[in-house]
């Protein structure tokens, strides 16, 4: 048991720091329109202005999951059993204007 907590640890700490690394340019508002990355619907696309506001939005969403699967407080590392999902949803909702 004590092997797959260090399992889970990593691996969260590495998911972390991916959706870290993801979500600075999108609050930088570094990235495009694009098809490729980024909050892609046709509205996003057709308008750079709202493109920049959804993705910096986004970004920041991305950034404050991030940190939190990064640290080792997570739910999956207390209880590897009770990994579940809503985290995301959580975390924007909190980073809502």
């Amino acid at each position: 048991m004590a092997a797959l907590r260090i399992i889970i640890l990593v691996m969260y700490g590495g998911l972390g720091l991916l959706l870290v690394a993801i979500s600075l340019p999108l609050i930088r508002r570094k990235v495009a329109p694009n098809s490729l990355y980024g909050f892609r619907v046709r509205r996003t696309l057709e308008d750079p202005k709202v493109w920049y506001d959804v993705n910096e939005f986004g970004g920041r969403c991305l950034l404050r999951l991030g940190v939190v699967k990064t640290t080792p407080r997570s739910r999956a590392a207390r209880r590897p059993d009770r990994a579940g999902g809503g985290e995301f949803m959580r975390f924007c909702w909190r980073a809502s204007p």
